[in-house]
Order: structure tokens, then sequence, then C-alpha cells
């Protein structure tokens, strides 16, 4: 897990996990919310389960490779910075003692992601990671990154299941340098001259245009067409909504008091399974027995603007 001086100095640079964000190589995070998280107006991103349990593994990850190499690695919680370019910045997860390379440890437990990795040895890995090790070659300059891989599944009559493979990614120039001028147009043409990049989803232009002048424009054709097509996907999909929501209460029944619904093989189907049990604040006892403790704590945050359609 990155200390606050670590995630400060991610603000000052472009990391190894940015590039595939910068490049379009990643699913979880835009251009544009990159973008206003360099500039300072992001919002951090809330720790999940797949980052706990990745962090968790990464000890035993690197104990593996070690055991599999013979290798010894080496924690370094140093920053570093590419000794041409001063934005490219990096944190390794372990450096490996008396040779010119890095280890990188990854833990994969979403199923549907294994398909994306290839024979063991090579570096046919998911593009972001390959890039994010490219990264880290150039900046510490290094010629080879190793990726050591747990993957981890679940099973119904084993449990856990976890398998250990090791990728190798040896520096390639050509693919650098153009990461290097991709980073680059990012981290100057964006970030410094304070210029956002296209927004591409919903939550981007609710961020991008959420101030407001208070008056109307006026629809053109076009954007009418719009408004009808939209009315009719909207209605559609409540019918389906509420088809889903017909089917979901015929086999909430069918389960009854049972947590998994399972195929003739074991295979799970379905789970229903109650959560963990969660606090929360009460807080109108809280302003009403400590109102000054409560407006202390109290923290005022800009409304978003809320999208509604007109009756057709």
């Amino acid at each position: 897990m990155l200390t606050e001086v670590q995630k400060k100095a991610r603000r000052q640079g472009i990391g190894g996990s940015d590039v595939g964000i910068i490049t379009g190589h990643c699913s979880w995070k835009t251009r544009y919310e990159l973008y206003i998280d360099k500039i300072g107006e992001g919002k951090e991103q809330p720790d999940n389960d797949y980052m706990r349990q990745g962090r968790e593994a990464e000890p035993e990850i690197a104990r593996e490779y070690e055991i599999k190499t013979g290798s010894i690695c080496i924690i370094d919680d140093q920053t570093y910075t590419h000794k041409s370019h001063s934005f490219m910045k990096g944190h390794v997860d372990r450096l490996i003692k008396n040779q010119n390379g890095l280890l990188e440890c990854k833990w994969v437990g979403n199923y549907d992601s294994f398909g994306q990795w290839g024979e063991e040895g090579t570096d046919q890995i998911p593009r972001n990671y390959l890039l994010q090790v490219a990264h880290y070659a150039a900046v510490v300059d290094v010629e080879w990154v190793d990726i050591m891989t747990r993957f981890e599944s679940e099973d119904k009559l084993f449990g856990k299941l976890k398998t250990h493979k090791l990728y190798r990614y040896i520096r390639n120039y050509k693919l650098e340098e153009k990461m290097i001028k991709a980073e680059r147009d990012f981290w100057v043409n964006h970030v410094q001259e304070r210029v956002a990049p296209e927004p591409t989803t919903p939550p981007d232009i609710a961020h991008y245009y959420r101030k407001t002048n208070g008056k109307p424009i006026e629809a053109d054709e076009a954007m009418e067409l719009r408004m009808q097509s939209l009315h009719k996907l909207k209605k559609e999909v409540k019918e389906k909504n509420n088809e889903a929501d017909e089917l979901r209460l015929e086999i909430n029944t069918y389960m009854g008091h049972h947590d998994e619904l399972v195929d003739c093989k074991g295979k799970v189907l379905a789970t229903w399974k109650k959560t963990k049990t969660r606090t929360k604040i009460d807080e109108r006892k809280l302003y009403a027995d400590l109102p000054d403790i409560f407006n202390k704590y109290n923290k005022e945050t800009e409304c978003s603007r809320v999208f509604r359609m007109g009756r057709k």
C-alpha cells in the first residue's frame, strides 16, 4: 500500500499504473479521471477487497519467486524518477539483489481475466500490465522485469485454488519510445497546460460540466430525435427490469432458506447470502445529543447536477 508521501509523489508525475489509462488499455479509469487526479481535483479511490487481497498476497508471491528462481528480493520504498524525463515516476514491488532486473507481483482473482495471460516465461500479459512494467524498466533503468503471478479461484469441492506462474518482460526500446511519447503528451499538453482530455463517460461529463449558467438551450431537430430514442429505450429497459424482477422472485422463492443454487454437477448458478453487518453513525441522534461535535465535523459537499427527462 502506498504511503502518503508516495501518493503525493504520484500526483507530481506519471506512475506505472497510469500508463495503461493514458493509452486506453484500462477499463477501470478514464484519461479524464486520471487528469483530474493529477491536478488535485480527484477523489481518492476507496479501498476494496480486490486491492486488499492483492496487497496481502504480495509477500507470499515474492517468496514463491525466491523459491522458484533462487534470487533474493529487496523491498525498496523509494520513489524513482527517470533520468531524462522527470515526469516519469515509479514505485517498484521488489529489487533483485545483484541483478539488473525487478520483480512485479500480481494477484489475479478474477477468473474472467485468466485468458488474458499467455504462456509462462513470455511477456504475454494484459497490455496495461505490460506497459506498467515497461515504464518501471525505463524509470529504474534495468534490462528486464519478472512478473510473478498468483492465479486464485474458488472451487466447490477444494475451496481456494492457487497457481503461480512466472512471466518476463525484456526491455523493448521501440515500445518504450512510443510509451514515453504518450506519457509526455499527457503530462505536458494536458496536466501542465490544464487542458482536460475529452470526457468519455457520464461521470466524466458530469464533472466537466459541473457548473451551470441557469439558462435553457433550444434542442435542434437531431437532439429532439435523440430524446425520443432515449424515451423509447428507457421504457424498454423498465419493461426488461420488470421481467428480471419476476424471474428473480421465482428463483429466490425456489431457493428458500438455501444459500446457493447449483446444477447437477455442483456448479454454482447463484448465491443468496447475508451481507456482513455494517455500523453507521446515527447523525440525527448525534446532532441532538452533541450538536457542537456534529457541527465541528460536518462538511458541505458540492452539489452535482441531476439529469431528468421531461414528460413525452
